[in-house]
């Protein structure tokens, strides 16, 4: 073995740590590692972060659309938990450009769309944002991001339809009305109608 080995080959200069690369590989074995596994890896992290993950929605079903996005177990998360417990505050530049008073109207049709419907199932969820978006003229990333503020505080989460579904009907038109509410506050601030 030491004739295979020698130290002329040895570099000068300082090695160089490549974090890129390591995320890469760490998003290539998240993507990979077994369902089972990958849970019980991130419910400790979750525990770590009071975050009971019993459900609803299922740990299992949360994971799915989050192990193609996330690069670490802490990443996941961290986006895991808007399914759990309420967010703190809304992004302000997120809501700042999508949660505007021009959509109060959509949301609440669109609130009252979830609320009717029969069955609470992913496709049902994507029918109704389709039909409200339509119904305004809209095109669905105009109607997608403000509904994504409006669950989950930021800019960023799985396919919209599939973090509705996810969310859950209560909780999506819990979070729904707190955003119908915060735009209507908008449009008094805004316009100084019912100030004094």
């Amino acid at each position: 073995m030491i004739d295979k080995f020698g130290t002329e080959a040895i570099n000068k200069a300082a090695a160089t740590f490549d974090s890129a690369k390591l995320q890469w590989l760490n998003q290539h074995y998240l993507k990979n590692i077994s369902t089972p596994e990958l849970l019980a890896r991130l419910g400790w992290y979750l525990d770590r972060l009071g975050i009971s993950a019993r459900g609803p929605p299922a740990l299992a079903d949360v994971v799915q659309p989050l192990r193609e996005r996330s690069k670490t177990l802490v990443e996941m998360a961290d986006s895991a938990c808007i399914f759990y417990r309420d967010f703190p505050a809304y992004d302000a530049p997120a809501a700042a450009k999508y949660l505007t008073p021009l959509m109060a109207d959509p949301l609440l049709m669109l609130r009252q769309r979830f609320s009717d419907l029969p069955r609470w199932t992913q496709e049902a969820v994507h029918e109704a944002i389709t039909h409200v978006a339509a119904r305004f003229e809209l095109k669905l990333g105009q109607l997608a991001q403000p509904l994504r503020v409006a669950l989950t505080g930021g800019s960023v989460s799985p396919p919209i339809d599939t973090t509705v579904w996810l969310m859950g009907r209560e909780r999506s038109l819990l979070r729904i009305a707190k955003a119908i509410a915060y735009v209507q506050n908008q449009r008094v601030i805004d316009t100084g109608v019912g100030l004094s």
